[in-house]
């Protein structure tokens, strides 16, 4: 228990649940091998040539191969090769399996299961409650078995055929329990479910129900009075306090016609302010038609808004074309001639006539000698400040010029 807390992290319930599963176990597994031991009349989990002190409780464990196991990894074991189960089935039937295979290889004892299983649902075992033979023969549904033989108890207290008196395990199965009614109990049955359950019943015991004799789809109508097959009041609607006119007339333009609109003259709306402000005909068309109507004149003329300020402003007329003419009416010469805004301070300062070209024209005009002279720009401080001779070259000239050392 103090492993388990110390493991579970005081999870007690756990441990409790898994300690009370092993214990059913164990005691389905000590009840299987009490039968089995009955049924063969000799003990079980015995190893052939050990002293009375190497045997163990069974409930404890016992030596398997020199290393002590539980009881149920024991009787696993003992079962793995079908042997022992055959051999319980010839104690109920003698040679009921005529041939028990002792053999070590796997397939000899899947037979001794397969046969035994064989046996099993002869007996009345349901195939479910039987078990898988490769699952135990790896050791893996050894709870499947013990179910197994606790059918096989069943099976022998409840098949009479078997006639059997000896050992057995668990419960019978519950046997058929067959009712044989006559036939008039059938037929009094069959009068009481047509009268009806109380839930269908209904309020039929406690309210007067006339019986039904009207039937059809207007039956509900005719109970209820409301006559014959004529207009109710909901689908009369105000006729009854509301004049209606007979209707005469039918066609699409039968409400056209009761409401006076006349033939097919355009309507009042159609007509818009046609009453009111005049019109006249139209004698002309064509896509220039408003503007004759206006007084515009023909297309040839240019209109009122296509004149501008042609009116009240004198214009010139224009007798010459090209790119330059704007510039000789503005009287700025001819073209060859530099305008005002090209000529910029020309009249205001003076300009020496350019006689030098070149990349170091302007240089010549600064004054600042020919183009072998270093100009004072990168002369620097140079005329100031005293410079060494350059002696050392080398990407460690300036440490060695620093006195770092070589």
């Amino acid at each position: 228990e103090q492993k388990a807390r110390e493991r579970d992290g005081g999870g007690m319930s756990r441990y409790r649940a898994r300690a009370e599963e092993e214990e059913l176990d164990r005691e389905a597994f000590q009840e299987v091998q009490t039968f089995l031991e009955e049924l063969l009349e000799r003990p079980m989990l015995t190893i052939e040539g050990a002293t009375e002190d190497d045997q163990q409780d069974t409930q404890i464990g016992i030596l398997v191969l020199g290393r002590a196991q539980p009881a149920w990894d024991a009787l696993a074991a003992l079962l793995k090769d079908g042997v022992v189960l055959c051999e319980a089935a010839n104690a109920i039937i003698p040679g009921v399996i005529k041939k028990v295979n002792k053999s070590k290889l796997a397939f000899k004892q899947m037979e001794n299961h397969m046969k035994f299983i064989q046996v099993l649902q002869s007996w009345g075992v349901p195939a479910n409650d039987c078990y898988n033979p490769n699952a135990l023969h790896e050791g893996n549904d050894l709870r499947s078995v013990v179910r197994a033989c606790y059918s096989l108890g069943a099976a022998l207290q409840s098949n009479s055929e078997l006639d059997w008196d000896g050992p057995v395990i668990g419960k019978p199965y519950a046997s058929r329990n067959t009712r044989d009614f006559s036939v008039e109990q059938l037929k009094q049955q069959r009068l009481l479910a047509s009268s009806g359950t109380a839930i269908s019943l209904g309020s039929s015991t406690i309210m007067e129900r006339p019986s039904v004799s009207r039937t059809g789809i207007t039956a509900g109508f005719e109970y209820a009075g409301a006559g014959s097959s004529e207009i109710s009041a909901l689908g009369r609607g105000s006729s009854a306090v509301m004049e209606r006119i007979p209707v005469s007339r039918t066609g699409i333009t039968a409400g056209n016609d009761y409401v006076g609109a006349g033939s097919s003259e355009v309507s009042a709306l159609g007509r818009g302010s046609s009453v009111v402000m005049e019109r006249l005909p139209v004698s002309k068309i064509g896509i220039t038609a408003g503007n004759e109507y206006v007084g515009s004149g023909s297309s040839s003329e240019v209109s009122a808004l296509g004149k501008g300020s042609s009116a009240t402003m004198e214009r010139i007329p224009v007798s010459k074309l090209g790119i330059t003419s704007g510039n000789e009416y503005a009287g700025s010469g001819s073209a060859t001639e530099i305008s005002a805004m090209a000529l910029g301070s020309s009249r205001t300062m003076e300009r020496v006539p350019i006689s030098r070209t070149g990349i170091t024209a302007g240089n010549d005009y600064a004054g600042s000698g020919s183009t072998t002279e270093v100009s004072a720009v990168s002369l620097g401080s140079s005329a100031t400040m005293e410079r060494a001779s350059i002696g050392r070259t080398g990407i460690t000239a300036g440490n060695e010029y620093a006195g770092s050392g070589s």
